[in-house]
């Protein structure tokens, strides 16, 4: 049962200004989050759910054509499934493994074999894990097109997805995650997957981390996925904590909370706000609506 919604806007590319009435939007149902519509002509555009999935990444992105993409799909089998059918969708145009981890890519195996996935992205490092195996295996019977995750930018449905590739000199899956910058005209969102502190290094160095209005922090809040340079690089206005409430880890951990705090900057976290939904204009602005105890 949902325990109430809060609405916010940040308003131009960065400014956080007042909370605004939600407008809710009647495609969704009324226990999932809408944000506000876009103001500038562009009522739909890129709306992006960080799904309450517990101890992982999950989040869908809507296009503004009504085409859905998906950046990793939580730890189990089944709760990403629910949550992709409670927002009505049937059909993913890409899905993305940043890396081969279980609260990551868990929930994937049911999404290809309940739905058409036409694309799909993991970061090529083999693991022999159940789940990894499981993955593939559901991809191959699927039939979905496997892409490399070489530096690329791919176009669906008003977006552009730019791959920033993994670490080649990674070692373990989480310097080998993929990166991804997700952009509908002004507006940016970074996702760094579990990229730890030398894959991060790796793409600051190389001035791959643009400024963004919203960042999805790595690896839950973790110490070792956060640096000071990739913070001043995506300057971010929101920055959104995908975390487990409870969970073993003490995620997030201090010292990333520390760097990412900043006087014109929300950190939201889905233990303790729930669902995350952020709409993306093309003028850079955003608004943002969460609603705790929104789990399908």
């Amino acid at each position: 049962m949902a325990r109430g919604v809060v609405s916010f806007v940040l308003a131009g590319m960065l400014a956080l200004t007042a909370l605004e009435a939600q407008r809710p939007a009647a495609a969704l149902p009324a226990a999932v989050p809408a944000p506000a519509a876009c103001v500038t002509g562009d009522p739909t555009g890129i709306l992006i759910h960080f799904l309450d999935i517990g101890q992982g990444d999950a989040a869908l992105i809507r296009a503004p054509d009504g085409r859905s993409l998906m950046i990793d799909a939580g730890p189990d089998r089944g709760t990403a499934l629910r949550w992709l059918r409670t927002l009505g969708v049937d059909s993913l145009a890409l899905i993305i493994g940043s890396h081969n981890h279980l609260d990551h890519i868990g929930g994937f195996p049911a999404i290809l074999q309940a739905m058409p996935v036409r694309n799909a992205m993991e970061n090529g490092m083999v693991t022999t894990t159940r789940i990894y195996r499981d993955f593939v295996s559901a991809l191959e019977r699927r039939g979905t097109t496997l892409l490399e995750a070489s530096p690329r930018t791919l176009r669906i449905g008003g977006l552009e997805v730019e791959v920033l590739p993994p670490w080649r000199q990674a070692t373990e899956q989480n310097d080998a995650s993929i990166g991804v910058v997700v952009r509908h005209g002004a507006f940016r969102a970074l996702f760094t997957g579990d990229a730890e502190l030398e894959a991060l290094a790796h793409w600051t160095r190389a001035e791959a981390i643009p400024r963004v209005q919203v960042v999805k922090v790595g690896h839950h809040g973790s110490r070792n996925a956060t640096t000071a340079a990739l913070v001043q690089a995506a300057r971010p206005a929101l920055a959104v904590i995908s975390v487990g409430a409870g969970n073993t880890y003490q995620h997030p951990h201090p010292e990333a909370l520390a760097l990412w705090q900043a006087p014109d900057r929300r950190i939201l976290r889905t233990d303790a706000s729930g669902t995350i939904a952020v709409r993306g204009c093309t003028d850079g602005s955003v608004h943002v609506a969460t609603q705790r105890g929104s789990t399908p």
